[in-house]
């Protein structure tokens, strides 16, 4: 096991050779854009805080798979992608020194995150993925795992997110709010029974692809749900129609009945009152 800190500093020792580095990977694998992993050689454990300052050309930053309780992030401003599953972070206040329009990945599974909402999120609007579940079984056991809670309305506006996993947290609601862009969605509570996830879990029982993996066929079901929108709305409108045909039924038996009373009722002789009850049989909706 290595201090963290001591390890950056060494590797990158002063601001010349900050300035080269355009991709940081402490970690036992790399990702690709696709979410394909590639194994590295890298073989020490870091632990312990790290903070990562004036990488002013960083663009991709791996750190998974250590014992990592804090992380900083100061003067990175062309992150794009950021690597750190499998530590012990108990917070993402790093987020708030990375530009938000840059960053297009992010995995955050199997951490520490305290209880928190997914509204950390909803100004990273050009994430493709986002991976903020639980998996590691032994971590859960030790009550170690990522509190996300609530809806997940906070990521309506993230129209190009593709890949998107909320295993074993307490996320419970709001899966009609998700972008239609999603293609892999990975929603699970096989680790922890009591997850608030497993309301999602039950409204999307009917489309599983991999009960290993928890992913599940998103697109299918939001087809389905705007389906019965539409019948819906065909069917409110059907009784609509029926209703004012049946105003305008009504509306014409009252003038015809009018006609009837002036005929019965109207002198005869007086040539004007004549013309108009002829008026009203030829146009009954007349006045």
């Amino acid at each position: 096991m290595v201090n963290a800190q001591e390890w950056l500093d060494k590797n990158y020792p002063n601001e010349l050779v900050k300035r080269e580095v355009k991709e940081l990977a402490a970690s036992l694998y790399t990702i690709d854009d696709q979410g394909n992993q590639y194994e590295k050689v890298f073989k020490e454990e870091l632990e312990n805080s790290l903070i990562i300052n004036n990488l002013i050309n960083l663009k991709k930053l791996y750190l998974c798979s250590n014992k990592l309780t804090k992380l900083v992030i100061i003067n990175c401003s062309e992150i794009e992608l950021i690597s750190c599953s499998g530590n012990f972070l108990a917070d993402v206040n790093f987020l708030f020194e990375i530009d938000s329009k840059k960053l297009t990945a992010l995995y955050l599974e199997n951490n520490n995150i305290s209880e928190q909402n997914l509204s950390c999120f909803e100004e990273f609007t050009n994430l493709t993925a986002l991976l903020v579940g639980n998996s590691d079984k032994n971590k859960i056991k030790k009550g170690i795992y990522n509190r996300f809670t609530g809806s997940l309305e906070f990521l309506k506006d993230l129209t190009r997110l593709e890949r998107l996993s909320i295993k074993n947290t307490d996320i419970d609601s709001g899966l009609e709010y998700l972008p239609s862009t999603i293609k892999e969605f990975h929603c699970l509570a096989d680790q922890r029974a009591e997850s608030g996830v497993k309301r999602i879990e039950e409204e999307l029982k009917f489309f599983l692809i991999s009960s290993f993996h928890g992913t599940y066929n998103f697109k299918g079901w939001r087809e389905k749900i705007k389906g019965e929108a539409s019948n819906s709305s065909e069917q409110e409108k059907a009784p609509h129609t029926h209703k004012n045909s049946h105003k305008r039924k009504a509306k014409r038996q009252i003038s015809q009945k009018e006609v009837k009373y002036q005929k019965t009722y109207l002198v005869k002789g007086k040539e004007k009152e004549q013309q108009w009850f002829q008026q009203i049989e030829i146009n009954p909706y007349k006045k």
